[in-house]
């Protein structure tokens, strides 16, 4: 039984969730217990935004922001979790009028968080933790499988709940 470290972009994972399953609570010891597959847990990181808010921000934003400040605040009580926030920035409008958004310093905090692992664990990263099964279903096997050669299985809404 090995040591592991978990890196999660809280961005990405919302919207594979949101995609895959229409977004889902999750149960983020669990999922962290799961991805770990038996080894111990060192730290895992979560790494995200908070939402962007205006100078003279909207009911909207507010409640928002209001509810990611709950929830940053759930995950940093785990055991063994650290947060780490990037900054949402906001990049004008598109053609059709809507809001254009930017994270910025997610990936160089991700990327320092890495780099104190060098030296002590060896360090697997895949840019997709999520593939299709025989089922056409999102698994967990980071295998980086689009097609139906995954044998993991799928992943249901109870596992990771």
């Amino acid at each position: 039984m090995g040591k592991i470290a978990i890196f999660i972009d809280g961005a990405y994972l919302s919207k594979v969730l949101q995609e895959s399953f229409g977004s889902p609570q999750i149960d983020f010891s669990k999922l962290s217990s799961f991805l770990a597959n038996g080894d111990q847990i060192l730290r895992t990181y979560y790494y995200n935004c908070m939402p962007y808010k205006s100078l003279s921000p909207s009911q909207g934003e507010i409640n928002r922001y209001n509810n990611m400040q709950r929830f940053v605040t759930a995950l940093e009580n785990l055991d063994h979790y650290t947060v780490r926030l990037g900054k949402l920035e906001f990049r004008g409008r598109d053609s059709h009028g809507n809001p254009i958004f930017q994270q910025k310093r997610v990936d160089i905090l991700l990327g320092c968080d890495l780099g104190q692992y060098r030296t002590t664990a060896t360090i697997r990263i895949t840019g997709r933790p999520f593939c299709k099964n025989q089922l056409g279903r999102p698994c967990f096997c980071s295998q980086e499988r689009t097609n139906s050669s995954c044998q993991a299985g799928s992943v249901s809404q109870n596992q990771i709940r």
